[in-house]
Parts: structure tokens; C-alpha cells; sequence
């Protein structure tokens, strides 16, 4: 099992920096209390942050105990494996980042639904490890994480546009990304109860 605390020691300074600032509950003098309270009144709100920053530790639990294989093996086999579903999540990453920097740029784009099977990247993720695989996720997702905590007022109002889902802001497309996240989550607590019927799912 590859534990996020572990991954977390390769992530760059400045996402740790970010990260510190936003959430350190005991400021070392006032001054940064005083700063980081600023930053978090004008930057995205908190309780997104907080999703973003904790959402992914559910996979220490669902992926608990399994081995390489298991996570590659597809005990439904007409539908993806964990493996799968957490390339799919991780090469998400990389859209959504792309998406986000459109979002707040000058325009309303237009972003058509996310296909995976027509996406070469998403088979590129495949050809990685479990382990390396693991990496990258907790890597690019701290990076992602401390990109959207920077973002200021105005590019928090920059807006994109979805056929299914209408007109939504920055924090409404965050919203749509961890409600994308959470549902392979589920499915992946699923198909890891399928693996190992008899095992109690935990750590």
C-alpha cells in the first residue's frame, strides 16, 4: 500500500508553502494569522479547500491490503478495474488543470464531456506502475491543490460553460470535480469489496 504521508515528502515547497499558510492552525505570530485569514477570505472557499486537500485519503482505506494485481484485475468484467479508474482519475488531473487555466483566463469556453477511451493520456497513465502511478497522483494533485488556492477573486469569477451542466464559475467547476472524484471512490470501495469478500475493509 502506498501511503499519501509518504508520497507527500516529493511534493514542491510551494505547494507545502500554500498549503501551510491555508491551514496551520497555530500561527507562529499574529502578523500570519492576520495573513493567512486574508488569503482565505479572498481566495476559494474554505470548505472546497478542505475537500480537495482530504478527499483522496479515502483510498487509503479502499485500497488497503491489495496487491498490484488484485488492483488490476477486473472482478466485473465488462467494467474498469481500480487500476483504471485511478488512471482515469489521475490523468483527470492534468484535464482539469488545463481547464482551470482556461476558466480563468478572459472568454467563456465551452468544455465538451470528458471521454476517456478517446483520450490517448489516459492510456499513457495506464502504462505506469501501481506504485509510480500512486506518485504522480499524490504529486499532481498537491500541485493542483495549491494552483486552486492561489487563485484570487477575479479568476474565481471566470466562468465555463458545460451542454449538460450550464454556466458555472471556478468554484462551481471544483464542485463538479470532487463529485466526479467521489464517484470513482465509490466505485472503487466497491470493486475492492468484490476482490476480497471476506476481508474487512480498512486500515
Amino acid at each position: 500500500m502506498i501511503l499519501r504521508r509518504e508520497i507527500r515528502k516529493t511534493v514542491s515547497r510551494e505547494a507545502r508553502n500554500i498549503e501551510r499558510q491555508l491551514f496551520n492552525k497555530k500561527p507562529v505570530c499574529r502578523l500570519c494569522h492576520l495573513r493567512a485569514f486574508n488569503t482565505i477570505v479572498l481566495s476559494m472557499r474554505n470548505t472546497l479547500l478542505q475537500r480537495l486537500r482530504y478527499q483522496p485519503s479515502s483510498l487509503d482505506i479502499s485500497l488497503h491490503g491489495l496487491t498490484e494485481k488484485q488492483v488490476k484485475s477486473r472482478p466485473i468484467a465488462d467494467k474498469w478495474s481500480i487500476f483504471e479508474n485511478l488512471a482515469h482519475l489521475a490523468r483527470y488531473h492534468e484535464v482539469f488543470t488545463e481547464r482551470v487555466g482556461l476558466i480563468t483566463s478572459p472568454g467563456t469556453p465551452l468544455f465538451q464531456p470528458y471521454k476517456a477511451d478517446n483520450d490517448p493520456g489516459f492510456f499513457a497513465w495506464q502504462e505506469k506502475t501501481y506504485q509510480q502511478l500512486m506518485h504522480d497522483f499524490y504529486a499532481d494533485r498537491d500541485v493542483l491543490n495549491a494552483h486552486l488556492a492561489s487563485l484570487g477573486n477575479e479568476q474565481l469569477q471566470g466562468t465555463a460553460r458545460h451542454p449538460m451542466y450550464g454556466l458555472l464559475n471556478m468554484e462551481g467547476w471544483t464542485e463538479m470535480f470532487l463529485l466526479h472524484e467521489a464517484h470513482h471512490f465509490f466505485t472503487i470501495i466497491k470493486l475492492a469489496a468484490a476482490i476480497n469478500p471476506n476481508e474487512v475493509i480498512g486500515v
